[in-house]
């Protein structure tokens, strides 16, 4: 299903059957998304080159560029913090999906 949008009256509107629009309370939706640990090391790889790299007297400092974000949303990771909760996935704002889901 593709977001059609997203409304400040916290409703959420997305087509089904490419032709209609159904509308759900966004408390009432979560995400299924990946954790980061799932992260394959071919995955791995092509996100580092998609990060930004600083070298520091410590080591290499890696930094998300809007690329690399771009990729994390489209292989569906949970790579969003919430303050004092942990990831969406722990805090309870997202499912983890199921092994092979987006396959």
């Amino acid at each position: 299903m593709k977001v059609y949008s997203i409304n400040t009256d916290g409703y959420l509107s997305f087509e089904y059957n490419h032709y209609s629009v159904e509308t759900v309370y966004v408390e009432d939706c979560r995400l299924y998304l990946r954790p980061m640990s799932s992260m394959t090391e071919e995955e791995t790889e092509e996100y580092r080159r998609l990060q930004s790299d600083i070298w520091k007297p410590c080591g290499t400092m890696y930094y998300d560029t809007a690329d690399s974000i771009d990729w994390l949303n489209a292989h569906h990771f949970d790579y969003h913090y919430v303050s004092g909760r942990g990831y969406l996935i722990d805090a309870g704002l997202a499912l983890e999906a199921p092994e092979g889901m987006y396959d």
